[in-house]
């Protein structure tokens, strides 16, 4: 593990440092630090007047290696702290980090910093640390100063980060890693009552974001529901255990609101399609938005099994020979399915959005491998899925009171 550590100008004053159960008696946290974690290297941040006023004499104490900086007074000394960091530390170490007598406002500078690392070179931060000298009090003859460890900052950061990519982007693997760490660390420490369902749930909501980027609709549909049954204890255990979740609970319970797992499941397909084109999903939305219209065939004609290929297959053929008929062909073969859905207002404005999401779902499919002349425009692709699914949202509340009605 490795320390990094900032010296100052400042007059500092010897105080027994405690972390812990431990005590050090020093003027200077580095070294305290020091005796107290046994870090294979200590690199110090310093100043020219730094290493004049104290650099020496904490050399002559612990090994160290120092590395000049200077006190940020522009933009570009803001970067020479930050690169200064970052090249301090390897791939993949373990670091600790002590602020306690860094100059003013350097510690903000060293927290992005220590973010970069985290996620650009895989660094694991053991520890944020703060020698309180301010906080120091006398005890049996002696004065002492707790140090503070701060990592928690981090932890707050990772549950940014899971937050902000489930809002945005529909993914919650990093809410998973942010529930899942801190259900450890409270059975780590052992005190008061217990999370019984965040660990599951955290487990859950990484299943249910694999299928939905997967597109694996059915499925996610069934574990949503599943995950839902549970989601009255979780949303309880969350306002208790994880505060940063208590306030951004309605994006999880969105994501419950696809669950189903029985029936044709066509509004929750229309809520899900809309989902994915807000998080820029737009491909995986045009592949349910095709699935969904054949789904919608079946739900008319009331076929139960409308996951079977055979059914699914013979959908698809029908809305062919519907599509055909909007395009003016003929001689198209005439399922039995279209005999019985001729008469239907619906079919002709379902064979349009069959016809469109064919146009653009192609270039999806395929990765766009069609001469430029021919390719479709991102724009072009978007505006398709929003505008076929304003056309499946009124096909499907009709059918919705059409079974209301016969109900």
């Amino acid at each position: 593990m490795k320390l990094l550590t900032f010296l100052g100008t400042g007059r500092y004053q010897p105080v027994w440092y405690r972390l812990g159960k431990e005590e050090f008696e020093t003027e200077y946290v580095a070294e305290a630090l020091h005796n107290f974690l046994k870090p294979e290297e200590v690199v110090v941040f310093v100043t020219r007047e730094a290493m004049e006023t104290h650099g020496r004499e904490l050399e002559k104490r612990i090994p160290a290696r120092f590395v000049p900086i200077e006190v940020p007074k522009k933009q570009e000394d803001v970067w020479g702290i930050f690169e200064a960091m970052v090249e301090s530390v390897g791939e993949g170490e373990s670091i600790a980090l002590d602020i306690t007598h860094a100059f003013r406002h350097i510690p903000f500078l060293a927290f992005p910093a220590m973010l970069y690392l985290v996620e650009m070179k895989g660094v694991s931060v053991e520890g944020v640390y703060y020698g309180a000298f301010e906080a120091r009090s006398e005890e049996n003859g002696k004065t002492v100063a707790p140090i503070f460890e701060l990592s928690g900052l981090l932890e707050a950061i990772e549950w940014l980060y899971g937050l902000r990519d489930l809002k945005r982007y529909g993914r919650a693997e990093g809410l998973s890693d942010a529930i899942r760490k801190t259900n450890a660390r409270i059975y780590r420490q052992g005190i008061g009552e217990k999370p019984r369902v965040l660990s599951r749930y955290s487990t859950a909501l990484r299943n249910i974001s694999t299928l939905l980027h997967l597109n694996q609709v059915p499925e996610f549909m069934e574990t949503v529901a599943r995950a839902g049954r549970d989601f009255g204890s979780f949303r309880e255990e969350a306002v208790r255990f994880l505060p940063a979740l208590r306030y951004s609970l309605g994006e999880v319970e969105r994501l419950m609101s696809f669950g189903c797992s029985s029936g044709y499941c066509l509004r929750e397909s229309v809520g899900l399609v809309e989902y994915m084109l807000e998080k820029g999903l737009v491909a995986n939305a045009l592949e349910l938005e095709r699935e969904l219209i054949v789904n919608i065939v079946l739900a008319k004609l009331g076929v139960e099994d409308y996951l079977s290929r055979e059914n699914r297959v013979k959908a698809e053929r029908t809305l062919g020979w519907f599509a055909g008929r909007v395009r003016g062909e003929k001689g198209l073969e005439k399922t039995d399915w279209a005999e019985e859905l001729e008469n239907w207002e619906g079919s002709e404005e379902l064979a349009r959005a069959w016809l469109r999401i064919g146009e653009v779902r192609n270039a999806i499919a395929h990765a766009g491998m069609k001469p430029r002349r021919d390719r479709p425009q991102p724009k072009s692709i978007i505006k398709s899925a929003v505008e076929v699914l304003e056309t499946l949202k009124g096909i499907v509340e009709t059918l919705g009171e059409e079974h209301e009605d016969k109900g």
